[in-house]
Formats: structure tokens, C-alpha cells, sequence
């Protein structure tokens, strides 16, 4: 039987705390007003979890309930893919994985998590005094992860291409709630199948972005 969106919302505060949770109509209206006003769906709630264990307990618990995740950064897409299309789906904002992992810019490549804006990944490179060159006109709220899953291009797209060519190896919670640890540093790695590529451009339908390496 489903489940009620009082039932949600409380199973929602059970995994992730009250202050992870948005299930009033008006404070979840800017994960729903998307950039175009074409899309007028509303969600049952907006989860904001703050780890990738987080992601994964909300993942696992979706999959076994049967509820929908949409999953959203910085809410800038064009095509509607991060807002809810039925209106019984629950919104994953990953603004709250926001984190540094790892820079070395001697070698070329930053790990950074998927709701870290793209603006500060520039701000953190050229910081390191590198380059990360990937610009858009909303890069001041898009995140990587929301980057990543449309394999957004840019106003450099042709000197530099896509955000799929721009990245080494990801990381993404699975339906099932399994993480894909695929971090990859190497510029060459030509061993078994490539699901970073799979991953990137997919608008997370097969798996939610925590972190990649770029």
C-alpha cells in the first residue's frame, strides 16, 4: 500500500533529522521553481541529506517503499530532468555535500563533492593555481553533481568539451542503495567497462552523483 506524505515525511525525519527534511508547500517552493516555469509538479518532500551514508540509507529505503527520488542540485536545468514530473516523488538536494576531497593540481585533478558549486570548484583550483574550465552562466548556483548528470558543456565546450571529458572517475549511490566508488585519478585507465560515462550525462537515472574527480 503506499505510503501517505505524512508517512514519507516522517520516515524521512527518521533517517535524516528534522532539519534535513522540507515538507511545507511554501519552503519547498524554490526546489520546484525551475529556471523556464514550464514544469508545475509538486513533491511530497525535499531531503537533504548531509553524507554519503545519508544518501545511500535514503536510497535504500526509496528502493525497498517504492517512492520516487528525484535528485537536484542547483535546480538549473533547462529540461525539467530535476523536478517532479508524478507529484509523489521526494526531492534529493545534495547542496550539503559541499566538500573538498582532495586537490593536486602538480597532477591535475581535484575530488570534490556534488553539491559543491561550480563557481567555488573555480575558486578552489585557481586557488591551487590550476585551471578547471567549465563555465556557464548559472555557475554561480549550478553544482557539480547537476554538471555532471546533464554533461553540461559551457561557453568552452569546443576548446575544452563536455563536463564528461573534463572527468576522471566518479562517485554514485546505486538504486539499491550500493555505493560506485569509481574516484579515478588516472588520465589513462583503459581497464573494464567505463560507467563514469554511463553515469555522466544520465540525469540520474541510473544512480545519484555524491563526489567526482575531475
Amino acid at each position: 500500500m503506499p505510503k501517505t506524505p505524512a508517512q514519507i515525511a516522517e520516515a524521512l525525519i527518521g533517517l535524516l533529522g528534522a532539519h534535513a527534511v522540507i515538507a511545507d508547500a511554501a519552503k519547498m517552493a524554490p526546489f520546484l521553481n525551475e529556471p523556464r516555469k514550464r514544469f508545475h509538479t509538486p513533491a511530497v518532500a525535499v531531503a537533504m541529506p548531509g553524507s554519503v551514508t545519508e544518501v545511500q540509507a535514503l536510497v535504500r529505503w526509496a528502493n525497498e517503499e517504492g517512492v520516487g527520488l528525484i535528485p537536484q542540485g542547483g535546480n538549473t536545468g533547462l529540461v525539467g530532468a530535476q523536478v517532479p514530473m508524478r507529484g509523489d516523488e521526494v526531492i534529493v538536494s545534495l547542496g550539503r555535500l559541499d566538500k573538498v576531497r582532495e586537490i593536486n593540481a602538480a597532477a591535475g585533478y581535484m575530488t570534490v563533492e556534488a553539491g559543491m558549486i561550480l563557481q567555488d570548484a573555480h575558486r578552489v583550483a585557481e586557488e591551487a593555481g590550476a585551471m578547471f574550465p567549465l563555465w556557464l552562466a548559472s555557475q554561480g548556483s549550478a553544482r557539480i553533481g547537476g554538471v555532471l548528470s546533464s554533461n553540461a558543456g559551457g561557453v568552452q565546450v569546443l576548446a575544452f568539451g563536455n563536463a564528461r571529458e573534463l572527468t576522471l572517475g566518479v562517485e554514485a549511490v546505486l538504486a539499491d542503495g550500493r555505493l560506485y566508488r569509481g574516484l579515478n585519478s588516472l588520465k589513462k585507465d583503459n581497464t573494464g567497462y567505463d560507467l563514469k560515462d554511463l553515469l555522466i550525462g544520465a540525469e540520474g537515472t541510473l544512480g545519484i552523483i555524491t563526489a567526482a574527480t575531475v
